[in-house]
Parts: structure tokens; sequence; C-alpha cells
């Protein structure tokens, strides 16, 4: 069963602030480690973990999203994974307010 979100046009995203100043009140509250173990670590195991196949000997036995409920989570599990981005670039931290740039695989890191 295929969800009818996918098939709808979503309206466009508010327009996120880029940065935050000094002066905002939304500061960290977890560490980076935190972030990883309670956020990043679930989600993606749920990503990688939601379709596999297992040969027994009853044959292959296929596990898959199929319901609207467990694509729903499934979505929700990579909404977060991909806003967990967003939350790291958070001003708050790193110690010099610079935050780190991981350059893409095969591509130099920029002088800066």
């Amino acid at each position: 069963m295929i969800s009818q979100s996918a098939c709808t046009k979503a309206a466009p995203p508010a327009a996120a602030a880029t940065t935050t100043t000094s002066s905002s009140p939304i500061a960290p509250v977890g560490t980076v480690k935190q972030i990883m173990k309670g956020i990043v670590d679930p989600s993606s195991a749920a990503i990688w973990n939601a379709v596999s196949t297992e040969s027994g000997p009853k044959g292959d036995i296929e596990k898959a999203p199929k319901m609207d409920e467990e694509w729903a989570r499934l979505e929700g599990q990579a909404l977060m994974l991909a806003e967990v981005g967003n939350l790291l670039k958070m001003r708050g931290w790193y110690p010099d307010e610079k935050v780190p740039s991981v350059p893409a695989a095969g591509v130099p890191a920029s002088k800066s």
C-alpha cells in the first residue's frame, strides 16, 4: 500500500533562520554524544532495519513496512535524522562558535 502523502504536493516549508544569535533564548541542552546516542543511532537503526530478507527452512521471509502507520513511523525517523544536522549547526555547541564542516567523500577540505 502506498501512502497518499507521497502523491500529494506538500506546502512549501517556512523560511528558517540559518543561524542563531548570542541573544537567542535557544541553547543546546545535551551533548553531541547524547544527540548521537539518543537521536541519530535509533533513527538510523530504524531505517536500516525497516527492510530485510531472512532465508530459513521455510524459504525467504521478507520484512518491509506495509501499513500506513509503519510508513509514518519510518518517515518520522527519517525526519529526525535529517533535522539533527540543523540541530548540530546551532550556536553554542562549539567553544569558538565555528561549526566544523565535514567535506563530502573525495572532496578536499577548504582551507579557511
